[in-house]
């Protein structure tokens, strides 16, 4: 029977109460949609309920709590929904509680809200972070909005070490073809948060991976969050930069009998790996590797940081500066969604590699994976989420070790077998990834495997 006929014959009747009707109506349209009413499950109380957005049932158990998107509920004594309870939580509410955002204060977060900027481009548009006048996105052609090529940071606080710059959005789709990254020279030395109200959805790339040193003086820079690698250096290497950077190799010698030891890569989730000893042509002299960089950082990731830089090599030569540079480490990115985060593209914040070429002298450590924590009620994942740790660089004696990836840890640097063989840089340490959700789970595409940790949203 249709519903305004039913309900027209029962009220006519005066078969049913009024309190009877609003039931009625209020089954016969949920049993029809045939979807899950947030907040009706039989587990009691406090049990998880849907995802924001979802409908709540017109009765409820007095005392009972529940989310509406941004609102915790609360059952009134008459088993219905008291709005005189109803709490407005300052970031989102989720398993029935109040929850806050990580790293950005709570007043800030709370003031975010929809009338935002949006950051929805086209497919193909090119987002770049950029320090220039304030830390700020710039898009080419535009942010989604055709007259909005730009959005500022709304404040980058500097409590902590790096500073952490953070954005305000309605909402955040990066299509597929689209990227968000920094420019070659880095970008903002600020780890990046992104606070918004709505849903986040990235189907193309965000990339924060760490600058791979090169040929140059410098060495890879680091992404924003992330440190650079240690520049090229004239005798011993050089450590790189950051709270766990990897150490420079050693150089050793006389007359023409110079070489290079390995610098170490960056340490982060794990201790960076070991560069590799040299060993000049004479065979009178060594050249020993240095350590990677020590563990540091936590799980919880507060403060955001990035990766630590990589060590150069120490100099095999005589009166060129030749001890290769050492890569950057990955950036820092945190993306706090109200609703819901899906991923299908691709965040990256690997580490970058270290330099090598010559035979003599010693290649340059590869630089930490950086860190990635994402955050709402409810999070989807089927694309890649990488922080990676970056390769040493090659010498004499080899290739550098390998930085961390899938299952495997950070690699040392190649040492001699014969003379004349400088040593290689170790491999940087992998970043972390922190997944906070109701339901918390590492995805299969997080590499490293072991860099991911699931937590729960912190209570408010």
């Amino acid at each position: 029977m249709n519903a305004h006929v039913l309900i027209a014959a029962v009220a006519s009747d005066h078969l049913l109460s009024a309190l009877v009707l609003r039931t009625l109506l209020a089954s016969w349209l949920l049993g029809g949609c045939g979807f899950q009413v947030a907040g009706s499950n039989p587990a009691g109380d406090d049990a998880s309920i849907d995802a924001p957005g979802d409908g709540l049932p017109l009765t409820c158990t007095p005392g009972q709590h529940a989310c509406s998107g941004r609102v915790r509920e609360t059952c009134g004594a008459d088993a219905h929904w008291d709005p005189a309870q109803a709490q407005t939580c300052d970031f989102t509410c989720a398993a029935n509680a109040c929850v806050v955002a990580s790293n950005v204060p709570i007043t800030s977060v709370a003031t975010c809200g929809p009338t935002a900027p949006r950051l929805e481009p086209a497919a193909g548009t090119k987002i770049l972070l950029s320090s220039t006048g304030g830390v700020h996105l710039d898009c080419e052609p535009n942010c989604g909005d055709p007259a909005v090529v730009r959005i500022d940071a709304v404040a980058t606080l500097t409590s902590t070490t790096p500073s952490v710059a953070y954005f305000c959005l309605s909402a955040f789709t990066l299509p597929g073809g689209a990227g968000l990254g920094r420019p070659a020279s880095g970008g903002p030395a600020a780890a990046i948060a992104f606070i918004v109200d709505g849903d986040v959805t990235i189907e193309g790339t965000i990339d924060f991976d760490g600058g791979a040193a090169t040929s140059a003086v410098t060495g890879g820079r680091g992404a924003p969050g992330g440190y650079d690698g240690s520049d090229l250096s004239s005798g011993d290497g050089t450590t790189g930069h950051g709270p766990c950077p990897g150490e420079g190799g050693e150089n050793n010698g006389s007359s023409s009998h110079w070489i290079g030891g390995g610098g170490g890569g960056g340490g982060s989730h794990t201790a960076g790996a070991r560069g590799g000893n040299g060993r000049c042509s004479s065979g009178d002299h060594s050249a020993n590797a240095r350590n990677g960089g020590a563990v540091c950082g936590n799980d919880l990731l507060i403060p955001l940081a990035g990766g630590s830089g990589g060590g150069s090599g120490g100099d095999g030569t005589i009166n060129v500066q030749q001890g290769w540079a050492g890569g950057g480490g990955g950036g820092a990115l945190q993306i706090s969604s109200r609703r819901r985060i899906s991923v299908a593209g691709a965040i990256r914040a690997a580490g970058g590699a270290g330099f090598g070429s010559s035979q003599f002298d010693g290649g340059g450590g590869g630089g930490a994976g950086g860190t990635i924590l994402l955050e709402a009620p409810t999070i989807s994942i089927t694309g890649g989420v990488i922080v990676d740790g970056g390769n040493g660089g090659t010498s004499g004696a080899g290739v550098g070790g390998k930085g961390a990836t899938g299952s495997q840890g950070p690699q040392n640097g190649a040492s001699f077998v014969n003379n004349g063989q400088g040593g290689s840089g170790g491999g940087g340490s992998g970043g972390r990834i922190r997944i906070n959700t109701v339901a918390p789970a590492c995805p299969s595409t997080a590499s490293p495997a072991a860099s991911c940790l699931p937590g729960a949203l912190i209570a408010q």
